[in-house]
């Protein structure tokens, strides 16, 4: 449960300096422009996420240290969950998440909306410490591995959609 809530805490933290930033944004930037800048982002990558292009995504891409492992069970918990659910601590292994922060930074979205995003972010990043938990272990591991390139394909053809649909909303 620490690292639920530190996931929730951690994505609600990035979505409202996106959010914040994206406030600004607005005010400088038309919103044909910004709608815009989504469309060449969802295609940059989509091929990206196919292999037809490569594209340095900004990611911390290193471990989260052992040393937090000292400060207990629920604290370390609570701290990697924070980290993790950030978005800049450590790999991201999906194009998603860029695709979505984009659209919280260029949309002009209310604040609700990107506390939801937030909580999507978080709940995507507990599904797999979770699922493994309930699995058994390494069994389960192997079967994810195998099956996420089309799981975040899956994923982002709903992201691309998803973001369609919130830059057609009128806010």
């Amino acid at each position: 449960m620490p690292f639920t809530i530190g996931l929730v805490f951690g994505a609600a933290t990035t979505s409202t300096i996106l959010w914040l930033v994206g406030a600004v944004l607005a005010e400088i930037i038309e919103p044909r422009v910004r709608a815009g800048g989504i469309v060449v982002i969802s295609i940059v990558l989509a091929l990206h996420h196919l292999q037809a292009i490569r594209v340095p995504l900004p990611q911390n891409a290193r471990l989260v240290p052992q040393d937090i492992l000292a400060k207990g069970r629920s604290r370390a918990a609570l701290q990697f969950g924070y980290e993790l659910g950030t978005g800049v601590r450590t790999y991201v292994t999906s194009v998603v998440p860029y695709l979505v922060a984009a659209a919280v930074l260029l949309l002009a979205l209310p604040l609700e909306a990107a506390m939801f995003v937030a909580l999507g972010f978080a709940l995507g990043r507990a599904l797999v410490p979770v699922g493994w938990v309930f699995s058994g272990g390494q069994h389960w591991t192997n079967r994810f591995q195998a099956a996420s390139r089309w799981m975040n394909g899956a994923a982002l053809v709903a992201a691309v959609f998803a973001v369609a649909r919130m830059a057609t909303l009128p806010f």
